[in-house]
């Protein structure tokens, strides 16, 4: 167990966190029929070139469907969008379905707002959250979610300090970050569905992450990471994180 702060999880260190990582997951998903999460940045960055092929290649993950857990509500072209970076990896599966986007649903929509200079309408944010939350209410179960760690503290695109747009449902919300640090509009899932997943993974590697890490641990109240409350979770980090923690 870690030191107080999460109500209850696992801190593991690893000299190669992305294969922990990918173990979690194959833990809790072999076998039969699962949902997993996708976060982006960095993280994604480091993980998913060795886990896509593993879910190819291990035929008891066969059953894992992949979904986005947060997205910038811009066009896919746009350098900033998560899902365009997800299919950017080489091994990345590439079927229009075969990781579950919002913004790839929406494409057109989103690229004609971002044309006129504008952002999506509420009409068309209503539609994004309706169409997702039927995808995540049967997403299936075991549910896993990934996330990585921000330098202020948030997990997904839910911020520390966040404007409330009236538009979320039970499952996912469009947020936006009031500071500026974190650019867009975004859409995420909320954090009850991540608090209601079988297993949450919050990797996080280098020194300024470890910071933030020891800032959600030490008052956990004011940081998105701090509030995670899920049935299990894991926080997996590397020796540079592990030595900010001190």
């Amino acid at each position: 167990m870690g030191p107080a702060g999460f109500s209850n999880f696992d801190l593991l260190t690893s000299d190669d966190p992305a294969a922990e990582v990918i173990r979690l997951i194959s833990e809790v998903a072999a076998g039969g029929a699962a949902s997993l999460f996708l976060t982006g940045g960095s993280q994604a960055e480091l993980v998913y070139p060795r886990l896509f092929p593993s879910l190819v290649a291990d035929p008891t993950l066969a059953g894992v469907g992949l979904y986005l857990g947060d997205e910038r509500l811009v066009p896919l072209a746009h350098p900033d969008s998560n899902t365009a970076m997800l299919d950017s990896i080489e091994a990345a599966p590439k079927g229009p379905d075969e990781i579950v986007s919002p913004t790839r649903a929406f494409s057109a929509r989103l690229a004609t707002s971002a044309a006129a200079g504008t952002d999506p309408s509420r009409e068309t944010l209503h539609e994004i959250l309706g169409w997702w939350s039927a995808k995540l209410k049967a997403a299936p179960i075991p549910r896993i979610v990934h996330l990585g760690l921000g330098p202020d503290g948030h997990v997904a695109s839910i911020f520390p300090h966040s404007d409330d747009l009236g538009l979320a449902t039970p499952q996912c919300t469009v947020a936006l970050d009031t500071t500026g640090l974190n650019r867009h509009l975004r859409v995420s899932v909320t954090m009850d569905y991540i608090d209601d997943a079988e297993l949450v993974i919050l990797s996080t590697t280098g020194a300024v992450k470890g910071k933030a890490l020891k800032a959600a641990l030490d008052d956990p109240p004011s940081y998105p990471a701090g509030r995670l409350r899920p049935k299990r979770l894991a926080v997996v980090i590397d020796r540079e994180a592990q030595a900010a923690l001190a």
